[in-house]
């Protein structure tokens, strides 16, 4: 197996997280969407009286 690390050569913060970062931001967004959709469904749910 080779290994391409070479813990001299590492240089902290250099790594490209854009991907990652925008990978999160549109799960914290789904997240977001769907909490404010079960909670106005749940105050209709409350005011219908179901």
């Amino acid at each position: 197996m080779s290994n391409d690390y070479d813990p001299e050569k590492f240089e902290a913060g250099e790594m490209d997280v854009s991907t990652q970062e925008n990978t999160f931001d549109g799960f914290m967004k789904v997240c977001v969407i769907t909490t404010v959709v079960t909670i106005a469904i749940l105050i209709f749910l409350l005011i219908v009286g179901v």
